[in-house]
């Protein structure tokens, strides 16, 4: 490499990880900020939002990076325009497509990068935050009641209701629960309780202490009254959204292009690399910014052409998730109709005048 493109090189990869950072740190932010009022609601632990957080890093880096890489050909190319550095390039002898050659020293591994995380590595982090976030929600429903308040479980089908906990006892006092069972609602109260693990079936118990049970219909007077001075009450795992044979948690090897949502799957994660290289070559070919209008000018424009293409390809996969005669023919008309505009995009932006 020249001192010309190390110049246009680095002044890309320095615009290109100050816009992935802040974007990573925004998306990770909102989605932190989400799993922390769920881990107050009592939803997860405390201990477990880091890795919930970190299991979702390669989702993000795999949607951010296309994004900017185009966002920072834009910039780059646009501040090089506005400050009249690209016309000296081109009057020095560089051709648009000798440039285009040196931008692929970055794209390429950026690409390969990007498909690495699209192929391997997403699906891996998927189908373990799936666990994980299972297991902190299945751990037990009781450990999820905060002192004070209602807490709904499964839909709303369940609530509990405690006045206090003693976590390092494992004790709770003022229980109250109430379950609705098809037309049947049965409610409980109960002093105190203790909840406790069956070793032999690794069931969850709370065994309630001076309490009464009531069991029957609400539009019936019939309601049975038992009380008690021992109960033990199975603790329910709240029922959540199984995730383990969703086609994002499937490896990439063993996903099926016969069936419809699989295949759709699996042209996603082919096209994220191909998007990072057709949409940096949109980017560049919509880079060249009018006269007097700023380094920035061509930066809304440009978010609107990679948005175009973005939806494109999530409209195209729905479409071969609901069609089966769609599964060969999958996203790449989208692919083939922006690596055109992109090319006609160069050609008239860098065509001399």
């Amino acid at each position: 490499m020249g001192v010309l493109s190390r110049y246009v090189t680095r002044e890309l990869v320095a615009v290109f990880l100050l816009v992935f950072v802040l974007l990573v740190c925004v998306g990770l932010g909102g989605r932190f900020v989400s799993l922390l009022q769920e881990a107050a609601g009592g939803r997860y632990s405390t201990e477990a939002l880091w890795w919930l957080i970190g299991l979702r890093i390669p989702t993000f880096v795999q949607l951010i990076a296309p994004f900017s890489i185009f966002l920072a050909l834009v910039i780059t190319f646009g501040r090089l325009h506005a400050d009249q550095e690209f016309v000296t390039l081109t009057s020095g002898g560089v051709a648009p497509g000798r440039v285009v050659g040196w931008l692929q020293w970055v794209l390429i591994p950026l690409a390969l990068i990007v498909g690495f995380f699209s192929m391997q590595v997403t699906p891996g982090a998927l189908k373990l935050l799936s666990e994980m976030a299972l297991n902190e929600i299945a751990v037990s429903e009781f450990d999820a009641i905060i002192p004070g308040t209602f807490r709904s479980f499964s839909k709303d089908a369940r609530v509990a209701y405690v006045e206090e906990v003693d976590r390092d006892k494992q004790e709770v006092s003022g229980v109250f629960m109430n379950e609705i069972r098809g037309d049947k609602v049965v409610s409980i109260w109960a002093d105190k309780g203790r909840y406790f693990d069956e070793p032999e079936t690794g069931n969850r118990y709370l065994m309630l202490e001076n309490g009464v049970r009531y069991e029957g219909f609400p539009t019936k007077h019939d309601y049975q009254v038992i009380r008690f001075k021992k109960l033990a009450q199975r603790i329910e795992p709240e029922e959540v959204e199984q995730l383990a044979n969703d086609p994002p948690t499937i490896p990439t090897s063993e996903l099926q292009l016969t069936i419809s949502a699989e295949a759709a799957e699996w042209h996603w994660r082919i096209a994220l690399p191909i998007l990072t290289l057709i949409g940096a070559m949109c980017g560049f070919g919509i880079a060249r910014v009018p006269p007097r209008s700023g380094r920035f000018g061509r930066v809304i424009p440009g978010l609107g052409l990679f948005v175009l293409y973005y939806v494109l390809l999530v409209f195209g996969r729905s479409l071969i998730a609901e069609t089966a005669s769609l599964q060969i023919v999958g996203l790449w008309p989208v692919h083939v109709a922006m690596a055109l505009a992109a090319w006609v995009l160069i050609q008239k932006s860098y065509r001399p005048t």
